[in-house]
């Protein structure tokens, strides 16, 4: 395709570090639609994933085939910094004191790395045609940790939002959980706790849920973008 032939670039960005197995499956199935339905004569489209390493950038194209294979390469990361759900039940070894400290570390490296792998994409559309848009796919990119706000994960994302208006970029996050519920589960062992603590979860829960998504909100008002969220139409969603 010839520069001036270009509309559209659309770097669509699974972060497989940052998304629960019960995500991925949707996540997919949206993209496949997204590419059999929106892409139109004139659109450059990549499917990356941020936990596949810098080497594994896949080339912009129009050839739907490609893209393809490229979302079928999209799976749930156990290594990420989401478990297989959105919360992790209660009265498992994840919600110990040592498990915490160790994750909220973990996070914010994990975190940084991803706003890194975008930010390598961002800087690679500089030199490319027409409007340019990245959609991130995540449900956890998180500022506020035990310890108040992260210095490693905000100085991430100004360097990637810096990158972006230099890029003429726009950022268009998605949070592919849709309307969350945050009360108790059959996978929740209430064992030894007093009834207070017992309603206190589903406002834990929340609060949770709130922060999870500030890095997300944050990357797409600092570039003009959407952040969109609390829909369970990824379909829908893509399309805005």
């Amino acid at each position: 395709m010839l520069p001036k032939q270009v509309r559209r670039t659309i770097a669509l960005v699974v972060d497989d570090l940052g998304l629960s197995f019960e995500s991925i499956a949707r996540i997919r199935g949206s993209l496949k639609k997204f590419v059999d339905q929106e892409m139109q004569p004139g659109d450059l489209v990549a499917v990356i994933r941020t936990g596949a390493g810098m080497g594994a950038l896949q080339q912009f194209t129009s050839d739907k085939r490609t893209l393809y294979a490229a979302i079928d390469k999209a799976k749930y990361n156990s290594l990420g910094r989401v478990s297989i759900s959105t919360f992790a039940p209660l009265g498992s070894d994840e919600n110990g004191m040592d498990a915490t400290n160790f994750e909220s570390e973990r996070e914010q490296i994990f975190a940084a790395g991803t706003m890194g792998a975008i930010r390598y994409v961002v800087e690679g559309l500089h030199e490319l045609p027409g409007r340019k848009s990245v959609v991130v796919f995540s449900e956890n990119m998180k500022m506020f940790y035990r310890d108040g706000l992260s210095p490693r994960v905000m100085d991430s994302i100004k360097r990637l939002t810096d990158a972006a208006n230099r890029s003429s970029v726009v950022i268009y996050t998605i949070d592919p959980r849709g309307l969350v519920y945050t009360g108790l589960t059959a996978a929740d062992s209430t064992r030894g706790m007093r009834p207070q603590q017992i309603a206190h979860v589903s406002i834990a829960r929340s609060q949770q849920l709130w922060e999870s998504q500030d890095g997300l909100i944050l990357l797409a008002k600092e570039t003009g973008g959407l952040f969109l969220h609390d829909s369970n139409d990824i379909d829908g969603m893509m399309k805005r």
